[in-house]
């Protein structure tokens, strides 16, 4: 592996162009490496656990040398962690956060929960979610702790509710913070099967985003990816109707989440069509969110906490994501969520 590795990891895992607005390796990883440690030499593991096999070595050579680093790495955090048990360091949690991506990606869906509760566990020890994000010392780090609930998959457990129970109390949540009325299951249809007068403002080229085809998920974080973004454009059509009219908000999103895709996405020289991965897709979305909050607040150049209160909102929502445990619940809310910003944004 080589320095000119990391920069083919942002088209690789979110389908940016090199020039993009807002990239989550550039503006994430980078500025959390130079603030931890622990978090830089859980990067070096996961970029060399997706480039290494292009270039030679055994498998049993590669997964020895990953776990030498990884022995040292649970040393380095083991000695931070006793030094101060009771307030947990920037440079620790980052080392969480990033054990958890990491480990996640290798993938070690083990090592992943244990990483993620004593991440949960860190969050506590710092005051709870809110403080955590209030004493963060950069943006970076603030930004990583929607990355755990992103990654980890929650563990499917016999005696929890069933499927339609839990498909029930997530519909009771989104019914209470969305603005839709009665959101409850509608026949599926295909994505190909809309009509073109049912997408006055949305082309075809977000249907896979809004609507993707279930075999192009590539895993658990794609599915909280596709749920969040749908759950931050219904939220941020419902802010702007607030702000202006309801036949405005809808145009003023759109128009500022196209511009967003076309400064971000990497685009397929063939068809010509986006090349954003989902979870690419959502962090396009929650930065056109932001920008669009925080709008206001820059015209007459005060302080905005938009950032702290969209971060609280996301990660209320993949919390409310991970309670449903079975993968067949998950993907009749992310469908019902689609269908109704489709019509949303759409109309």
């Amino acid at each position: 592996m080589n320095g000119s590795d990391f920069v083919h990891v942002p088209a690789l895992v979110y389908g940016t162009r090199p020039d993009t607005v807002f990239c989550s390796v550039r503006d994430g990883s980078f500025p959390m490496a130079c603030l931890s440690d622990l978090a830089l030499r859980w990067i070096l593991i996961a970029a060399e656990s997706t480039f290494a096999p292009s270039q030679g070595g055994s498998p049993i050579s590669r997964r020895s040398s990953a776990l030498r680093r990884k022995q040292h790495i649970y040393q380095a955090m083991g000695m931070a962690l006793n030094q101060s048990p009771h307030a947990i360091s920037d440079n620790l949690l980052g080392g969480m956060i990033m054990a958890t991506v990491t480990e996640s990606r290798i993938p070690d869906p083990a090592a992943c929960h244990v990483h993620f509760e004593g991440y949960e566990r860190a969050i506590c020890i710092r005051g709870g979610l809110d403080s955590s994000l209030r004493v963060s010392s950069v943006k970076a780090l603030r930004l990583a702790h929607l990355m755990p609930y992103i990654v980890c998959e929650p563990v499917e457990v016999e005696e929890e509710p069933g499927l339609q129970k839990q498909a029930e109390d997530l519909l009771c949540f989104l019914d209470a913070r969305l603005p839709f009325s009665g959101l409850r299951p509608r026949n599926y249809r295909e994505p190909g099967s809309f009509s073109t007068g049912e997408h006055l403002l949305l082309g075809e080229e977000w249907i896979p985003y809004l609507r993707p085809a279930e075999d192009r998920l590539r895993g658990y974080a794609d599915e909280s990816s596709h749920f969040l973004s749908l759950y931050l454009i219904a939220a941020a059509v419902s802010r702007l109707r607030d702000c202006y009219n309801t036949r405005t908000a809808p145009f003023i999103f759109v128009n500022h989440l196209t511009a967003a895709m076309t400064a971000s996405s990497a685009v397929n020289r063939v068809t010509g069509g986006y090349e954003l991965t989902l979870q690419g897709f959502m962090w396009v979305v929650f930065n056109c969110v932001l920008g669009l909050w925080e709008a206001p607040a820059a015209a007459t150049g005060e302080s905005s906490g938009n950032l702290h209160m969209l971060l609280s909102l996301s990660i209320d929502a993949l919390r409310a994501f991970r309670r449903v445990t079975a993968k067949g619940a998950r993907t009749e809310i992310r469908a019902v969520l689609g269908d109704r910003v489709w019509g949303l944004a759409g109309r």
